[in-house]
C-alpha cells in the first residue's frame, strides 16, 4: 500500500480528545504482519491543532496489537503546529509509528522524512505533558517487548515543544 497524497488536519483543540493520524493507517487494531507500506514524500502530514493526546506516524498512528512491520517506509515530512494552548499535550510521534502498544517487530523500516513540532508557547508546561518523538517508533507500552532489526532514520527531528518531559531519539526510546 502506498500513500502519494498529502494529509492536512486543522481542528480546534478539545479537552480529552485523542487523534490517531497515519500516512496509511490511523489506528491498527488487528494482529497481523504488515509489509511494504509506504508514505512517499508527497504524503506530507500537516496538523494545525493538538487534541489532548495524539499519535502521529508517517505510516501508522498507533498500533494496539502484536504485529510484525517489514519494509515499511516514510519519506514524507511530518509537520505539527499547535495554534492554541491545550489542557494537556501527550505527544507520540514516530517516522514509522507514533505509538506501539503491543509486543511488535520492526524490520527493514526506514524513515527519511523530517519531523517538526512547532507549538503554542507554554503548551503542557504546567500540566504534566510528555512528548515522545522518534525516527522509527515512539513510546512503547512498558509491558511490551519490541524487536528492532535493520531499521534506519535519517530524517531530522526538531521541536519548539515545551513540556515536563521530552524523549527524542533517532530510532526509539528505551
Amino acid at each position: 500500500v502506498i500513500n502519494n497524497g498529502p494529509i492536512y488536519i486543522t481542528a480546534r483543540a478539545e479537552s480529552n480528545g485523542t487523534a490517531y493520524i497515519g500516512g496509511v493507517f490511523g489506528n491498527l487494531t488487528k494482529s497481523t504482519d504488515v509489509k511494504n507500506l509506504k508514505n512517499t514524500e508527497k504524503g506530507v502530514i500537516t496538523v494545525n491543532a493538538l487534541p489532548e493526546t495524539y499519535y502521529l506516524g508517517g505510516v501508522i498512528g498507533r498500533g494496539d496489537v502484536k504485529a510484525t512491520f517489514d519494509n515499511c517506509d516514510n519519506s514524507a515530512a511530518l509537520n505539527i503546529t499547535a495554534t492554541e494552548k491545550t489542557r494537556v499535550a501527550h505527544v507520540r510521534v514516530g517516522g514509522i509509528m507514533g505509538f506501539n502498544d503491543a509486543a511488535s517487530t520492526f524490520k527493514n523500516c526506514d524513515n527519511t522524512g523530517d519531523i517538526t513540532l512547532n507549538t503554542y508557547s507554554g503548551i503542557a508546561s504546567d500540566t504534566g505533558g510528555h512528548s515522545y518523538v522518534h525516527g522509527i517508533t515512539s513510546a512503547n507500552d512498558g509491558n511490551s517487548n519490541i524487536t528492532l532489526t535493520s531499521n534506519s532514520n535519517i530524517g531530522d527531528i526538531t521541536s519548539s515543544l515545551t513540556c515536563n518531559k521530552k524523549f527524542f531519539s533517532n530510532i526509539f526510546n528505551l
